[in-house]
């Protein structure tokens, strides 16, 4: 033999969890979170809860504010108009409106990705159960089921786990 190295011999169990959640579903869980997260920083020390207990409904509406306020930073909107402009390959530069790229002369029509995101979520919405009579999954769960599965792969694949 050779020296092969560290070597790593042991178990590792991944479990992976599957919601068939509506948006208003997945919205009230953020919201619940960001309670939860609230009354932690509360358990920090008593200050921090007297405070919070003081402020009440005041420190909701002023962290809805600042949420606003963070969106419509006018620093962040100008950085997207700055990279909104398309680049532009050498060959255009220099030949200008002489030269048409290939992936520009395409004719057929684009499919707008959101659109067809939008068309496959309310097909599963429209499905209902989450279980059909026999116990296979079906709706969002079953989409999120199959989802579930590359996120699985890709894991193990990039890890350089068994993959077998």
């Amino acid at each position: 033999g050779y020296q092969r190295g560290p070597v790593h011999i042991g178990k590792i169990m991944i479990n992976y969890r599957v919601y068939g959640w509506t948006d208003e579903q997945v919205a009230k869980y953020k919201k619940m979170k960001e309670k939860e997260t609230l009354m932690l920083f509360g358990n920090v020390s008593a200050s921090v809860q007297e405070a919070m207990s003081a402020l009440g409904d005041d420190l909701t509406i002023y962290l809805e504010q600042a949420r606003s306020q963070r969106t419509r930073n006018p620093v962040i909107d100008e950085k997207k108009e700055v990279k909104a402009k398309p680049k532009k390959s050498i060959t255009e530069k220099l030949l200008g409106d002489f030269y048409t790229p290939s992936h520009k002369k395409s004719k057929e029509p684009k499919v707008d990705k959101k659109m067809v995101q939008k068309e496959m979520a309310d097909a599963i919405k429209a499905k209902g159960m989450l279980f059909n009579s026999k116990g296979e999954p079906q709706g969002l769960t079953k989409y999120a089921m199959s989802m579930c599965w590359p996120a699985y792969h890709n894991f193990k694949k990039s890890q350089r786990l068994i993959t077998w």
